[in-house]
């Protein structure tokens, strides 16, 4: 079970940031998968903007740390701590050809 409020403010940061990064040229694309055999939800949020540099992936939620001039550095820490909140995952990936791809990974129960 989630707090849908806080999994919804995750994925507001994520499309944001997403829209900031293709800087009102490119894609984002948003997808959800839920593996009935691992009890597993996958959400995946990929842009086609700059991509993230390899040196800021290890820092990137961390609070204070922003790749944004105006950034105050808590929006991606804050969603990482929903995440492990809510004993899941959350991982930066390249996305090919260009950009970044958020995965996130919870875990699901069954509603009875």
């Amino acid at each position: 079970m989630c707090k849908e409020t806080e999994i919804k403010r995750v994925i507001i940061n994520l499309l944001e940031n997403a829209i900031a990064a293709i800087a009102g040229e490119g894609t984002i694309r948003l997808e959800s998968y839920y593996n009935h055999e691992l009890k597993i939800i996958t959400i995946t949020v990929a842009d086609s903007g700059c991509g993230i540099p390899a040196e800021d992936k290890e820092r990137l939620f961390e609070p204070y740390f922003s790749t944004k001039k105006t950034g105050t550095g808590l929006g991606l820490a804050i969603v990482s701590t929903i995440i492990a909140d809510h004993n899941g995952y959350i991982r930066i990936r390249d996305n090919k050809p260009k950009g970044s791809l958020f995965i996130i990974e919870l875990p699901a129960t069954d509603r009875r």
